[in-house]
């Protein structure tokens, strides 16, 4: 259970709540989908090196995967710490608002990424490390809050 959750007394998410975790969680389809054409971006890259996608068929579940490990959003996360399988809907409002921002941020970091012609493996290492960084400032508030995922 989510201890950062707001829950009624008969113990379930309560109703003005969950019509705000819907609303982040709607607002947060518009950023994956702009992830998602970042993503189709990097696809097409071909980089200062001539070094193109190795599995554009791939491109999406890697970068995912890159930005959502950290959040504990992975199979072997989710199996260590025992989440389920649509994990996001154990998460609260602030970690779907940190998660919607690192998918945010991503898709941004990709596409200047392109812009200032970085290398493949620099876009990829800087996605990698704004997502660490936003997981390491949610599991910092976490703790503030006295509780861990």
């Amino acid at each position: 259970m989510n201890i950062l959750a707001s829950h009624s007394s008969n113990g379930g998410v309560s109703a003005p709540r969950s019509r705000h975790l819907e609303a982040i969680r709607e607002a947060g389809k518009a950023d994956r989908a702009a992830l998602t054409e970042a993503i189709q971006a990097f696809v097409e890259y071909i980089d200062g090196n001539g070094e193109g996608a190795s599995r554009p068929d791939l491109a999406y579940v890697n970068m995912t995967r890159t930005i959502y490990a950290p959040f504990g959003l992975n199979v072997k996360a989710r199996e260590a710490k025992e989440i389920p399988d649509d994990s996001r809907d154990t998460f609260s409002a602030t970690e779907l608002s940190f998660l919607q921002v690192a998918e945010r941020t991503a898709a941004e970091v990709i596409l200047a990424g392109i812009a200032a012609s970085w290398t493949r493996a620099e876009i990829k290492a800087r996605v990698k490390e704004m997502a660490e960084q936003f997981a390491v400032q949610l599991d910092a508030l976490r703790k503030l809050r006295g509780g861990a995922r």
